[in-house]
């Protein structure tokens, strides 16, 4: 109600019924204060709800930055090791020709073929066999047999 409303209603009222209509807008007033209040409660909760969720946002937006930094990482890693397992992969068969090359070579200097897979069964066994050999041989080579 406006102001000039209140004294124009208040103005036209009898005097006795001017206390019941003070009281009216007494307790009208009260009702619209603790309706005001209680949305104003109502209005900072949701705030402090708002800025709760805005924190908790950008917390779980460093988080999830974080974590696509930590991927970014893993993906380069991973593709870092990719391609050192295609040069070990490279090299092994390299590695694996020249291997199979010497064995071809050295065949011609076994009785047997089954020299290979005892050496590598027994390398220890095997080279102890070949470096007895080599001693036989050069004493051998230094008192020939007449």
């Amino acid at each position: 109600m406006g102001s000039n409303t209140f004294w124009q209603t208040l103005n036209n009222k009898p005097a006795d019924a001017i206390l019941g209509w003070l009281e009216e807008q007494i307790a009208a007033a009260k009702e619209t204060l603790t309706d005001f209040h209680q949305k104003k409660s109502h209005f900072q909760q949701l705030f402090q709800q708002r800025e709760l969720l805005q924190t908790n946002t950008e917390t779980q937006r460093e988080r999830l930055q974080k974590l696509k930094d930590a991927q970014k990482d893993l993906d380069a890693a991973l593709a870092l090791k990719n391609q050192q397992l295609v040069v070990s992969q490279s090299n092994q068969l390299e590695a694996d020709q020249i291997l199979g090359q010497i064995q071809s070579d050295l065949n011609a200097y076994f009785p047997t073929a089954d020299w290979f897979s005892n050496w590598q069964a027994a390398p220890d066994k095997f080279t102890g066999a070949i470096q007895k050999f080599a001693s036989d041989w050069k004493q051998n080579k230094n008192n020939p047999i007449i």
